[in-house]
This record gives C-alpha cells, sequence and structure tokens, in this order.
C-alpha cells in the first residue's frame, strides 16, 4: 500500500463530496412520488448497518485494503479473482457517473459540443489529482467541500425566498407505505448509500485511526438528511410528477428562482454543485479501481496506470449507454439489482463471516 494518509475530517468531507455527488443530479426514490424525501431517509437507517459491517473489516484487518482483505479471508488465487471484479466494479460506476457528466452539460449547457470533448477534459482533470495520490484528493476537496455546501445552501434559500417552493406539493404526507419501501429499496439504499464500498479502499490511509466508523457514519447520515432536503425542495417546486419526469429536477427547480425580477438565471449556481459533487465521486473510484490494481499486480505506484486506465474510462463512457433515457433506466432499474447488491451487501457480508470464524478459531486454538 502506498504511504499516504489523510485525516479524519478530511475522510468526513471526501465522504460529503461523494454521497451528494450524482445523487442530487438524477431523479431519486421518485417511485415513491411526493414521499421521495421519506424513502431516502428510510434508506440511510440499513445503510448505516452497511457502514458498520465495511467498519469491521477494516477493524479486523486496518493496514489492509478491501482488496488485501479479500486475498487474506479468500486465499491467493480466489482472493486475487474477486478483487480483480472489484477493480472493474469500481471502474464500471466511474464510467456511469462520467457519463453522468457528459449527459449533464450536453443536454442543459453546451448541447453543441461534442460529448466527447466534455468527457476527455474532465477525465484529465481527474487523472491529474489522482496520480498526485489520496492526500491530494483530500486536500482538493477540503477546498471544494466549502465551495460546494456553501453553493447548496445558497441555492435552496434562494428557493425558498423567491416563493417557487410550494409545501402542499408534499402533500399528502406517508401516503403509501408499500410504494416508498419499494423506493427505497434497493435503489436508494445502493445508490448512493451502498456505494460507500469505496471507502473500504481508503479507510487504511486515515491517521488517526481513533474513530474511522463514527466519521463514516456521521458524514453519510448527514450527506442522507442534505439528500432528502434537497428532493424535497425539488418536489414542493416542481411538483412530483415533473420531477420524476425530468432527467436533471436539480437545474429545473433553481431556473425558477425569480426575486424581485432581479436575482434570476442562477443555473450556473446548480452547474457548479453538480460538476464539483460529479468530479470527486469519479475521482475516487477511480483512485479505488488504479490502487486495487496496482495491488493486484503488485505495482509499487498507481502512477504508471492513470494513462491507460483514463483512455479506457474515457471509451467506455462513451459506450455504456445509446442514449440518456437508457443511461438513467440501467443505472436505477437493472445495476442495483444485479451488480450493487452482491458487491456492497452480499460479498461483504460473506467476508465478515469468514472474518468472525477465524477469529473464533485461533480463539480456540485450532
Amino acid at each position: 500500500m502506498e504511504r499516504e494518509s489523510i485525516s479524519p475530517f478530511q475522510l468526513f468531507l471526501l465522504v460529503m463530496l461523494f454521497e451528494l455527488g450524482s445523487a442530487v443530479v438524477v431523479p431519486l426514490g421518485l417511485d415513491a412520488k411526493q414521499d421521495a424525501w421519506i424513502a431516502i431517509l428510510l434508506a440511510l437507517v440499513p445503510a448505516v448497518g452497511l457502514i458498520w459491517l465495511y467498519s469491521f473489516l477494516h477493524r479486523r484487518y486496518p493496514n489492509r485494503t478491501l482488496i488485501g482483505t479479500l486475498q487474506t479471508l479468500l486465499g491467493k488465487p480466489t482472493g486475487w479473482t474477486v478483487g480483480l471484479l472489484y477493480v472493474t466494479y469500481f471502474m464500471y460506476i466511474a464510467t456511469r457517473v462520467l457519463r453522468d457528466f457528459a449527459e449533464l452539460l450536453d443536454a442543459s449547457f453546451f448541447p453543441q459540443t461534442p460529448m466527447m470533448i466534455e468527457t476527455v477534459l474532465m477525465v484529465f482533470s481527474i487523472a491529474y489529482v489522482v496520480s498526485l495520490g489520496i492526500d491530494v484528493i483530500a486536500k482538493t476537496g477540503q477546498i471544494f467541500a466549502c465551495l460546494y455546501l456553501l453553493s447548496l445552501l445558497v441555492a435552496v434559500l434562494l428557493l425558498l425566498f423567491s416563493g417557487a417552493v410550494e409545501m402542499e406539493s408534499l402533500q399528502p404526507v406517508a401516503e403509501d407505505w408499500k410504494r416508498i419501501f419499494e423506493a427505497a429499496f434497493p435503489v436508494v439504499y445502493t445508490f448512493p448509500f451502498g456505494e460507500m464500498i469505496v471507502f473500504t479502499m481508503l479507510f487504511p490511509y486515515v491517521r488517526p485511526k481513533s474513530n474511522v466508523m463514527g466519521t463514516a457514519i456521521g458524514a453519510m447520515v448527514l450527506s442522507g438528511l442534505v439528500i432528502s432536503l434537497v428532493v424535497a425542495t425539488e418536489i414542493a417546486a416542481l411538483g412530483a410528477n415533473i420531477v420524476s419526469r425530468g432527467s436533471f429536477p436539480l437545474l429545473t427547480t433553481i431556473a425558477k428562482v425569480n426575486i424581485a425580477d432581479f436575482i434570476q438565471r442562477v443555473e450556473v449556481l446548480a452547474l457548479l454543485i453538480l460538476i464539483v459533487g460529479l468530479f470527486f465521486k469519479i475521482a475516487l473510484f477511480f483512485y479505488a479501481a488504479l490502487i486495487g490494481a496496482a495491488e493486484l499486480f503488485r505495482r509499487k505506484s498507481h502512477q504508471p496506470l492513470v494513462l491507460p486506465f483514463s483512455i479506457i474510462l474515457i471509451l467506455l463512457s462513451m459506450m455504456i449507454a445509446g442514449n440518456l433515457p437508457e443511461h438513467i433506466q440501467e443505472g436505477l432499474k437493472a445495476v442495483p439489482w444485479y451488480l450493487h447488491l452482491p458487491m456492497q451487501t452480499g460479498l461483504p457480508v460473506l467476508l465478515s463471516i469468514i472474518a468472525l470464524i477465524r477469529g473464533r478459531s485461533r480463539k480456540a486454538g485450532v
């Protein structure tokens, strides 16, 4: 493992940026209609248990990434193979988030600019930061987290003061609990909360290690509350039907800001929020894939892998879907069931069971 470190505070900010990332870009939990914000809070409860699970594995093997833990618990051949699956998974999700970014710019701000150019510029920016290591990613996150959260707060306040928010749109509250549960599980549970699996690659870098679990859970819970607030604001401003039909509801919502015909056209604020969040989400998945591959192939540094992996990331993002509806449909309907659940919950549960059995065997002197 490369010798770098981040502080618990930096971990907190990275989790915030990561969780908010693409969760405020696409419609989230809208199968629950006006109760989407409740579905997000509901999914947050088992997600806390998921972080406890990841932290349990980290406490058992504090100096090992997920890749190292896999090889320790499953043996070299099996652990190496499953580790390669996780590297592929991290790259795939980075590709999906990158496509979110390209579709966002293409649909809303730069429709005449080729998507490839937008993608290449974003990837090269990410590649530069990632090549410098997790400490630079974390320090960059410290700077942009303040800007991000301030912009998000200003956007919500502008909407409230502009009179665009109508609380009646959130009525009736908790109308259909079956629908709320179906919206929460597995979609919101796995996206964005279950994607915290990526931090099993970063926990070993945290110094001091006194309260990694508490830091991660605190940041995720706060992020969940913010996401719920953003979704509730979108529904109150636009109505559940419009939000569910839109590709990028936050942009549409902020476009409604108009205070005394003076403060208006503040979509650039939304653009800033979305680009910063997506940047760090892609960067963390990309970095996890790089250090995972470096560990699997016994490279001393992830830096030689940055360029080839960047090219792969760009090409895959262009090929991953034919259009925006197909991309969103795949991401919210297929991926949670067939990819997220096994990788985020199934395998970590299996690893935890094996770790417990091994621990008891050692205590029994077997």
